[in-house]
C-alpha cells in the first residue's frame, strides 16, 4: 500500500461509505498499570467520505453508472470520531487498524468542535 506524507491511504471511497482509522488501544492506565486482555476500542476516526449513494439504489430503481444523481453524505465531516458495534470493524477492515465500513454500520457520530477561522 503506498501511504502519503501525511500517512493517509490515497484510496477513493465510492458510494454511502467511510474511510475510518480505529483509535489505538491504550496500554496503560494512569496509574501505570498494563492493561491486558482487553478489547479493542469501538472507536474510530473519519479519515475519508465516499460521494454518496446513488438515487436510484434508495428508491430500488436500477441506477446508471455516471448519473451523478447522488446523495451525498451531510452527516459525517473528516476528522470526526464515529462507534461501531463490536465485531463489525473485522469485517470492513483491509489493513491494521483501517477499514471501509459502509454508512448503515455506524452507530454514533460525535462531531469535533472546529473553530471558524477569519
Amino acid at each position: 500500500m503506498r501511504w502519503t506524507d501525511g500517512g493517509t491511504p490515497i484510496i477513493r471511497i465510492l458510494g454511502a461509505r467511510v474511510l475510518v482509522q480505529r483509535l489505538p488501544l491504550p496500554e496503560t492506565v494512569a496509574s501505570g498499570l498494563y492493561l491486558l486482555g482487553r478489547e479493542y476500542p469501538t472507536l474510530a476516526r473519519v479519515v475519508r467520505i465516499g460521494n454518496g449513494k446513488r438515487l436510484g439504489e434508495r428508491r430500488g430503481l436500477p441506477s446508471f453508472k455516471g448519473s451523478g444523481n447522488r446523495m451525498p453524505i451531510a452527516e459525517l465531516c473528516e476528522g470526526d470520531l464515529v462507534q461501531f458495534a463490536a465485531g463489525e470493524f473485522q469485517k470492513w477492515e483491509f489493513a491494521r487498524d483501517w477499514a471501509v465500513m459502509p454508512l448503515d454500520s455506524l452507530e454514533l457520530v460525535i462531531k469535533e468542535e472546529r473553530s471558524e477561522e477569519s
